[in-house]
C-alpha cells in the first residue's frame, strides 16, 4: 500500500497509517489538512543485546473513528516505512480497514 507512511508528530510520536490530503470540495485547489486512515502509534524500545522492540497501538483507542483529521502543522515529517514494519501495520490495520469499509458501506445504504 503506497499511501502508508511513517509520520512524526509534533508531540514526537511516531504514527505509521494511510495518510491523504483532505479537500474541503471536489476540485477545490488548497488541501486543508491531512486525513490518517487506520493510524497506530509505534514506540520502541532498545533490547538488552541491541535490537529494536517494536509495538503497535492505536492512535486513539477510545474512539469508534477510523479515519482521523490532522492539521498540517502537526506533523513534523512524512516518510516511507520499511518493508518488514509495513508487513506488521497492514497485519494489525487490516481489521481497522474491513471496518471502515463495514461502515461506509452502512452510511450508503443509510442514503
Amino acid at each position: 500500500m503506497e499511501d502508508v507512511k511513517i509520520v512524526m508528530c509534533r508531540n514526537g510520536h511516531h504514527i505509521i497509517s494511510k495518510i491523504n490530503e483532505l479537500y474541503a470540495t471536489e476540485g477545490n485547489q488548497e488541501p486543508i489538512c491531512f486525513l490518517l486512515t487506520a493510524p497506530l502509534v509505534i514506540t520502541y524500545k532498545t533490547t538488552d543485546d541491541s535490537e529494536l522492540e517494536l509495538s503497535f497501538t492505536l492512535w486513539s483507542p477510545f474512539s469508534k473513528s477510523v479515519e482521523f483529521r490532522v492539521p498540517f502543522d502537526y506533523v513534523v515529517s512524512i516518510g516511507e516505512p520499511k518493508d518488514d514494519i509495513l508487513e506488521k501495520y497492514l497485519e494489525i490495520a487490516g481489521p481497522l480497514f474491513e471496518r471502515l469499509q463495514t461502515l461506509n458501506e452502512e452510511e450508503q445504504e443509510e442514503q
